[in-house]
């Protein structure tokens, strides 16, 4: 047996027979022949530039409103009253007393350039009286017409709210009695009547900065999966589209941008924590109705490697791969996933190579392919090449499920003070893998969910 002593003065010799003889199948003398095992040793390629971080993908998030005119038409007579006014036997100067009622007829609705315009005839039954004593002597009467219009602005302002209503009112038929023209005295009566007309219709339009602040801050409040998983959203941007009038039918849109990212497990919170404040509102007349929530899923390399090794760790030919460690690396086709494989055999050492990530739909798994040595490859690793991008796989950090309810969710939330005769509709597209990219943290999975969200009122 060797003592300490021997080994020591020894060392330099053995170390290299000790090398050998590892790679040297029992039966079989070191360098005897070039088929045996461990024939030929490769070494990796050297260190790449790691490949650039990649950016998180901005989501969109669209809600259209659609109401039909007719709709809109009861929801504002719910506003205004079938009488509007009534007096009898006002004094009227010269005139005497005069005795009216003002009623309105249907409410049209129309769409002109920015605003809603509500149109109302109006018609007023006009009596004047002489005072004689107790009694009044009815001398005259008559039947003028108007026509009261209401412009009611759609587009939301600076601090996102709405502008006042503005409302106006047009003789089309004048009142003459006895030879006096009463029409000083009717856009009198009409004025203080649409005076009231317009502080119901101002009275009556939501707080729509309420509702916006209320969805923005809640965009910011994590939408819990499952017990452990999270889908988080950064928001960025708030725009709307200009109004438009098709078939009867009012439409106009609410956009948002914003970061959507999983975290696994949901990260903790300070309550207090406050949410970003509003911005500026911008307007988008090509803002598409269809929402589009992108939602990065961060698979990091130490996962990656365990992942391709257990999947691809098998005997091909005569070489088999023992351990795959995964990076990224920069090339002038873009960022690419590094591959350095370990494997044993009639060839051994660790083996390079490029690889594009891509998605397999049926098998729901990120795969290796078009595998590009880098330095040395052998024949005999042909075999290694193919088992990597036949078998090397590597699974997705969550159900692609996860991403429609989390969108689902989100527009849920962002609706959830409607008033409620307004109905949701939401339909989406089953969830899909649209981009696998290496970075330097690990293989990125952009997962999307299409969808479009209407508020109608019918």
């Amino acid at each position: 047996m060797l003592n300490r002593a021997m080994f020591g003065r020894h060392r330099h010799t053995l170390i290299p027979w000790v090398a050998a003889l590892a790679c040297t199948p029992r039966g079989t003398e070191p360098g005897a022949g070039t088929t045996g095992r461990c024939a030929e040793r490769v070494v990796a390629a050297a260190p790449g530039q790691p490949a650039a971080e990649a950016a998180t993908p901005s989501s969109r998030l669209v809600v259209e409103l659609r109401a039909r005119a007719s709709a809109l038409s009861r929801e504002i007579a719910k506003q205004v009253p079938r009488t509007l006014g009534s007096a009898r036997q006002q004094p009227s100067g010269v005139v005497g007393n005069v005795s009216y009622v003002v009623t309105r007829g249907n409410i049209g609705v129309s769409l002109e350039g920015e605003r809603l315009v509500a149109t109302v005839p109006v018609a007023a039954e006009v009596e004047v009286c002489k005072p004689l004593g107790p009694i009044c002597i009815r001398y005259g009467a008559c039947s003028p017409r108007l026509s009261a219009r209401a412009a009611i602005p759609l587009v939301l302002g600076e601090d996102y709210s709405l502008r006042p209503a503005r409302a106006s009112v047009a003789l089309t038929k004048t009142c003459v009695i006895a030879g006096f023209d009463a029409a000083p005295e009717i856009r009198k009566m009409a004025r203080q009547q649409i005076g009231a007309i317009e502080a119901r219709i101002n009275s009556s339009v939501p707080p729509l900065r309420g509702y916006v602040q209320g969805a923005w801050q809640l965009l910011q409040v994590p939408v819990a999966l499952s017990r452990d998983t999270c889908l988080k959203a950064e928001p960025e941007s708030l725009s709307q589209s200009l109004p438009r009038m098709t078939d009867g039918v009012l439409s106009m849109r609410l956009g948002a941008t914003a970061k959507a990212t999983f975290e696994d497990p949901c990260a903790e919170r300070d309550a207090k924590e406050a949410a970003s404040p509003l911005p500026p509102r911008r307007l988008d007349e090509s803002l598409p109705a269809e929402s589009e929530l992108r939602v990065v899923l961060r698979s990091g390399w130490r996962e990656v490697s365990a992942s391709l090794s257990r999947s691809a760790r098998q005997t091909r030919g005569d070489v088999q791969i023992l351990r795959v460690v995964a990076s990224s690396q920069q090339t002038t086709a873009g960022p690419r996933v590094r591959l350095d494989v370990t494997v044993d055999g009639s060839v051994c050492g660790e083996a390079s190579y490029l690889a594009e990530p891509a998605f397999d739909e049926k098998a729901r798994r990120i795969h290796m392919r078009k595998l590009t040595p880098l330095g040395e490859h052998p024949a005999a690793l042909d075999a290694v090449r193919q088992a990597l991008e036949g078998s090397g796989e590597v699974p997705i950090a969550v159900d692609t499920a996860d991403a429609s309810k989390g969108l689902a969710a989100a527009v849920d939330s962002a609706v959830a003070d409607l008033p409620k005769d307004v109905k949701v509709e939401l339909s989406l597209q089953p969830a899909k893998v649209v981009q696998v990219v290496a970075d330097p943290r690990g293989i990125l999975a952009v997962l999307a969910v299409r969808g479009e969200a209407v508020l109608r009122l019918d």
